[in-house]
């Protein structure tokens, strides 16, 4: 049976965090240390998202909260990384549904908008996400 787990980095056990370090470093391997800990780079996520079906992790999704300034005013938003599913188990729908969860929870925290950084744009249109433009500082 495939669970959805939402847990804080801290709450994380070593089997699972294994799991998922080998998950995110067959995906990424230059970004995903040897050592073992992936966040360590980008910095430890308020919450992270897992589909599984024990023992096996499908699919992994790391929750950021940042600050950003717009202007005068400072925002709270949300941020995805660290979005990937089994290469077997893609074409299923699993990132559609850490999405819309992670979406839920920031919501419910208030957060206007969240922001993603994807190697493959394409995949996320269909849970709103849209290319940004950035002006050129030249």
């Amino acid at each position: 049976m495939m669970e959805l787990l939402d847990v804080a980095p801290d709450e994380l056990s070593d089997d699972p965090a294994k799991r998922i370090h080998k998950l995110l470093h067959s995906t990424w391997p230059d970004d995903a240390p040897n050592e073992g800990d992936y966040y360590r780079t980008l910095g430890a996520p308020t919450a992270i998202l897992i589909l599984r079906q024990a023992p096996e992790v499908l699919a992994h999704l790391a929750i950021y909260e940042r600050q950003v300034s717009i202007g005068n005013e400072t925002l709270a938003i949300g941020m995805l990384g660290g979005i990937v599913v089994a290469p077997e188990q893609r074409r299923r729908g699993h990132s559609r549904v850490l999405i819309r969860h992670a979406h839920d929870r920031l919501k419910g925290r208030g957060m206007p908008f969240s922001i993603l950084f994807a190697y493959e744009p394409k995949v996320y249109a269909s849970s709103g996400y849209e290319l940004m433009q950035n002006y050129s500082l030249h």
